[in-house]
């Protein structure tokens, strides 16, 4: 008999996005993510490129909760990894 894992939602608060990825981002990270994405697009900057991290966030309308996209966050990552190079 097989135990089959329940199914991962694909967006997630930010304290089970940081459990998911917990080998290599803290709750305090993301939540520094999400501010700087959003205080850019509140306020762009001539000359500062933004964190490209606003498609990750979801709002559900008339909520004050945060969700991330795990599709978004892993293109994310990946668009990080290439920039680093």
């Amino acid at each position: 008999m097989q135990i089959e894992a329940a199914p991962v939602s694909r967006y997630l608060p930010i304290k089970k996005m940081a459990l998911a990825y917990s080998d290599f981002v803290s709750e305090g990270a993301l939540r520094h993510l999400v501010w700087q994405a959003e205080a850019y697009e509140k306020a762009p900057k001539s000359g500062l490129k933004s964190n490209g991290f606003l498609a990750v966030i979801v709002r559900p309308p008339g909520q004050r909760k945060v969700l991330l996209d795990r599709v978004e966050f892993e293109k994310w990552l990946t668009s990080q990894q290439r920039n680093a190079r």
